[in-house]
């Protein structure tokens, strides 16, 4: 039950998956920021960060600095030109743990913290080598296939406030969300030196917000809003990139376009119960809605020194364009709505509108051995979310801007297998929009507070090789 203490309103957000029956509780003191706290998450309806994970045996543990060096099947992801110059055919696969992510929000007279529960991104290729042979032995021409899903994020909350404090008295959110890239990779050698790649990728993401409201008015009547705001969508995106190999020195880069758009769709239920006003219920499954995929440009420059080539350091820059703004879905919010018209959910950013960023990673590796490598990384992960107004009618995603870092350590299993472990952190200061429930159900207010961000994944990946003829069994690390 909620209580007080010091004069402090205590909130009870219980917050769950879906397959348990034993809620955890979280008391955290907020008399102002529960609902848009609740769901302020970086894995929101459009993703405002573009630099939180990455994918691919050697790119995890640097940081994602991999666009200039693209020498394992992790290129089919960062640079597809990569994949022409790879020496063997192999199945690749890294399976993170998002463990940690916690959210905490503060204004002048409010703290209020969550806690994320673990989801498990992936990312899994395979690449098989044909026609003619180049100098060293590899094939010149590469196929494969990539499928990549970074976001897998199913989350239930409940929340209590004290009636006296104002509406709502409490609340319950249900959010999935689901997003999958996968398509065909191929990469050609058109000169010894320099190679071109391609993947043609399809992405299928399903958004679901469910939002129910109940509040007691300082009259003592009651009111209820449920709402599922539900957006699906389809893209396909082409991903280019280019490759020039020296003995030493590499330069990359990977063009992103805008995703092209072939099915997006909105869903929106909206029930209301408030004092004083007839009870309301209305139902369309027909909105246009909009998921926009912005364009992205990496640049990459990679380096081998030392004995053997047993040092590897390598720099991405890349730059993600600003997306236009559209409606999320083709309704206004809840204080927009006409009477008789349904209403999108509270605390879900209509607005598409985002801001280009450019992000920075730096990556270094050390061959110990034949059989054991390690990885360094630091990269930046700036929000591309919209500047916060210090009050307004309207919600907004976060604006968090973060630096993160990785390591891993790479091991052989056997001659043919291949495995690396290790974990990525990421942490950032900055601002976010939290409803305040004593403005009602019916006229919503949101406020600007202070916002930080803490995000911790562990990460494993395995390459399984083909092996070449005479081949010396050895880590992927150095030049090649």
């Amino acid at each position: 039950m909620p209580s007080r203490r010091g004069g402090d309103l205590v909130v009870n957000i219980h917050e769950k998956r879906r397959t348990s029956s034993r809620p955890r509780t979280v008391t955290r003191l907020a008399p102002l920021a529960l609902l848009g706290a609740l769901l302020a998450t970086p894995a929101s309806a459009q993703n405002v960060h573009h630099q939180t994970l990455a994918f691919g045996d050697r790119a995890l543990g640097m940081g994602g600095a991999f666009t200039g060096l693209a020498t394992d099947h992790g290129a089919a992801w960062y640079n597809p030109a990569g994949l022409a110059f790879l020496e063997t055919d192999a199945i690749s696969g890294s399976f993170l743990l998002h463990a940690f992510e916690n959210l905490t929000f503060e204004g002048d007279e409010l703290r209020l913290e969550t806690t994320r529960r673990p989801t498990f991104p992936l990312y899994a290729t395979g690449v098989v080598g044909i026609g003619p042979r180049d100098h060293a032995g590899r094939h010149r021409h590469a196929v494969g296939i990539v499928v990549v899903r970074p976001l897998q994020q199913r989350r239930r909350l409940e929340a209590q406030v004290d009636p006296a404090a104002g509406m709502p008295a409490e609340i319950l959110i249900d959010r999935v969300h689901h997003l999958t890239w996968f398509g065909p990779s191929w990469a050609s050698q058109l000169t010894p030196r320099f190679g071109f790649g391609a993947s043609l990728l399809a992405t299928v993401s399903t958004f679901e917000h469910r939002e129910v409201l109940l509040g007691t008015g300082a009259d003592g009547g009651g009111s209820v809003r449920s709402t599922l705001t539900e957006v699906k969508s389809n893209h396909l995106v082409l991903r280019m990139g280019g490759l020039y190999v020296g003995r030493r020195t590499r330069f990359g880069f990977m063009l992103q376009l805008p995703g092209l758009a072939l099915r997006e769709q909105g869903i929106i239920k909206d029930l209301r119960a408030l004092p004083g006003r007839t009870p309301f219920f209305a139902k369309d499954e027909n909105v246009a809605g909009a998921f926009p995929i912005p364009a992205e440009l990496r640049l990459g420059v990679s380096t081998t020194f030392g004995a053997n080539d047993r040092f590897v350091f390598a720099a991405d820059l890349q730059l993600v364009s600003e997306t236009p703004s559209r409606s999320l879905v083709d309704l206004p919010a809840i204080a927009d709505a006409a009477p008789g018209q349904a209403a999108a959910a509270a605390v879900v950013d209509l607005d598409t509108a985002r801001e280009g960023v450019v992000n920075a990673a730096i990556g270094r590796e050390w061959k110990v051995r034949r059989d054991l490598l390690f990885r360094f990384g630091v990269t930046t992960d700036l929000s591309a979310a919209r500047p916060l107004p210090a009050s307004s009618d309207r919600f907004q995603e976060e604006r968090i801007p973060s630096i993160g870092g990785s390591g891993s350590i790479g091991t052989l299993l056997g001659d043919l297998t291949e495995l690396n472990i290790g974990i990525a952190a990421v942490t950032g200061e900055g601002e976010a929009m939290v409803l305040d429930p004593r403005a009602g159900l019916g006229t919503p207010r949101y406020t600007r507070v202070r916002a930080t961000r803490r995000v911790v994944t562990f990460f494993i990946s395995g390459r399984l090789r083909r092996p070449t003829e005479g081949e010396t069994p050895q880590l992927e690390g150095g030049a090649e």
